[in-house]
């Protein structure tokens, strides 16, 4: 097949969720053509979000060990696809697909500590949300400066997202993870202005301290403020004393 050629025709169309398109992504992960695949990913990124097609992503971890050194091999490239390498290679870390070793592992963590640090708001975006899945004691203070300095909410919100990550992995002891974003978390509760960042904060403050200030999950997606800002309350009190 040529995948290339079929994923353009399949675009051209809308990408529809038929027998053909499931053919099609279940080849492709199959398949021995990595580049293309991750081509083919790295085009997909570059498309609003609501019009990316599904699978491309899921299915890249079919390509196993082979895919992982695929991608090693491309955490030099240029931002846009660093990114992508580095965020493909973070899935594969937190789902178990292939194993990586020490100095690898080194390699991915420092292309994501590099590109956090990119102009790109959507490149720092990724960065983050994957330092979540593979990141440790190291890498907090970097999310703690982003949750607290970056301009993009995106940003802060997906920085502290990656404690929450951190804490149900169990890659770091808890009073350790408690210890060392308690006095950031409630600096970014007393000035944060935007309320998804606000909430994504307190459903991270439940987690990392097993508690509960009566926020789901639900109230945040639909942006509850009055729900989120009376549970940031809680939490800010809960922190400020020492709990």
């Amino acid at each position: 097949m040529d995948f290339l050629k079929e994923y353009k025709r399949l675009k051209a169309i809308g990408f529809p969720i038929s027998d053909e398109t499931i053919s099609f992504i279940t080849a492709l992960g199959k398949s021995n053509e990595i580049e293309t695949h991750f081509d083919i990913y790295c085009m997909e990124m570059q498309c609003p979000k609501q019009e990316r097609g599904f699978g491309i992503y899921e299915e890249f971890s079919e390509h196993g060990r082979a895919g992982g050194d695929y991608l090693l091999s491309r955490l030099e490239d240029e931002e846009s696809i660093a990114i992508n390498a580095a965020y493909l290679l973070s899935s594969f870390r937190e789902q178990n697909v292939c194993h990586f070793n020490a100095a690898e592992q080194a390699t991915i963590l420092r292309a994501l500590t590099r590109l956090a640090e990119s102009k790109t708001a959507e490149i720092r975006r990724k960065s983050l949300i994957a330092i979540g899945w593979v990141g440790a004691v190291n890498e907090i203070e970097l999310l703690n400066r982003h949750l607290l300095t970056d301009e993009d909410s995106l940003c802060r919100a997906w920085s502290v997202s990656s404690f929450l990550q951190m804490s149900m992995s169990k890659r770091i002891e808890a009073d350790l993870l408690q210890s060392k974003t308690r006095d950031n978390l409630i600096k970014s509760l007393q000035s944060e202005t935007d309320a998804f960042v606000k909430g994504v904060a307190v459903e991270t403050i439940q987690t990392v301290w097993k508690t509960s200030f009566g926020l789901r999950a639900s109230a945040v997606d639909a942006l509850n403020v009055k729900a989120i800002e009376k549970a940031a309350a809680k939490a800010l009190q809960f922190l400020e004393q020492g709990q």
